[in-house]
């Protein structure tokens, strides 16, 4: 008899034990809904401020109120075509690639001398010793012969290293007058044309093109040089 009253109760405390679970799975349930709920709202478009609604693009009016843009005025400006266009100019850059095409040819020449020269040396020495008439006196008169050229040859080449520095000196010097001048003709430019950027092309530089001929000052450029001088 104790046995069944004792099975009763804890059959009792087993089902109260299982309301009370399942009764606070609900109350969680339904905190986790309302709070989804609320969530929702965020995106609801009956809660979204009416002046963010989507725009018709048709409609530009919306536009009216944005300020013009204000955009940038380039120039274009082809350095070698002016250099080459004035005379004076041309006169100082043709001197200065004339004086390093003479130091390069004479210095291609220098190699070339001593290299034939040595090589006739030693031909020469073959055949002495081909011949068996090739003493030791006669290979040391060679080898002072080869020497002595050489060391004449090193002598002319340092003294093109000094011609061809005096070279660079006036190339820089060119390149400095040439952007005095070029920074003059600007200003002149710039005084009615009021431009923003100058797109500058030169030689190692051809990657700009000017796409319309309103903005090429080339032309303006060479008049500006030309008549000062």
């Amino acid at each position: 008899m104790k046995n069944n009253i004792a099975t009763i109760f804890l059959s009792i405390g087993l089902i109260v034990l299982y309301i009370l679970h399942f009764t606070s799975n609900s109350t969680n349930n339904a905190s986790d809904a309302d709070s989804i709920a609320s969530d929702s709202l965020v995106a609801d478009s009956s809660k979204i401020d009416s002046s963010a609604i989507l725009v018709n693009l048709g409609d530009s009016t919306f536009l009216d109120s944005l300020e013009i843009a204000s955009y940038s005025k380039v120039g274009y400006l082809s350095i070698e075509q002016v250099v080459f266009m004035c005379p004076s100019l041309k006169k100082d850059q043709d001197k200065i690639v004339g004086i390093q095409k003479s130091i390069g040819t004479r210095e291609m020449s220098l190699k070339t001398n001593l290299q034939n020269y040595l090589v006739k040396k030693q031909e020469e020495g073959k055949e002495l010793y081909e011949k068996g008439l090739l003493t030791q006196a006669g290979q040391q008169r060679l080898q002072e012969e080869a020497a002595q050229k050489q060391m004449e040859a090193e002598e002319k080449m340092k003294s093109l290293a000094k011609e061809f520095q005096v070279a660079k000196e006036m190339e820089a010097k060119f390149a400095q007058k040439l952007d005095d001048v070029i920074g003059q003709g600007l200003k002149i430019i710039n005084e009615k044309l009021q431009l923003d950027y100058i797109l500058i092309e030169k030689r190692e530089l051809s990657t700009v093109y000017a796409l319309n001929e309103k903005n090429n000052i080339t032309e303006l450029m060479i008049k500006i040089i030309n008549s000062q001088n």
